[in-house]
């Protein structure tokens, strides 16, 4: 359990799953895009800290 001020919360993903789900993302970003540089642009709307 995490605790943030008074309330709990259960973890739904373990940080080595995300880190799994990362490393593979950027596996497949990186043969998708090759050589090229991209450009990511970050839109949160509803986002928490």
């Amino acid at each position: 359990m995490v605790k943030l001020h008074n309330k709990y919360f259960k973890p739904f993903i373990t940080a080595n799953q995300i880190d799994t789900a990362i490393d593979k993302l950027v596996e497949e970003i990186a043969n998708d895009l090759g050589d090229e540089i991209p450009v990511f642009i970050g839109i949160l709307n509803g986002s928490f800290m």
